[in-house]
């Protein structure tokens, strides 16, 4: 349902779909990775920000998740990125 709302522009009703991931953020870590993904492919920065704002600590901390730090690059390189000069060599 993401990809399809992705593709068909409804990006208002993708923060919904985030329900299952934000309740249960240590089930489902494929599928997890493959939306976390999709969004970082679409340049949809503000969704990231939606699902992963509020699960960020959870799964960076999780002892049951190899690898979740790359949940967190997205919520690192927000705050990061506004002070970063655009066109430095």
């Amino acid at each position: 349902m993401i990809a399809y709302n992705l593709v068909q522009g409804k990006t208002e009703d993708i923060p919904e779909l985030f329900t299952f991931y934000k309740t249960y953020p240590e089930t489902s870590t494929d599928c997890l990775s493959w939306v976390i993904n999709l969004l970082k492919a679409a340049d949809e920065e503000n969704l990231l920000i939606n699902l992963l704002g509020d699960i960020d600590l959870q799964v960076y901390y999780s002892p049951k998740l190899i690898g979740s730090y790359e949940f967190v690059a997205p919520i690192l390189a927000q705050p990061y990125g506004q002070h970063l000069k655009k066109d430095y060599p």
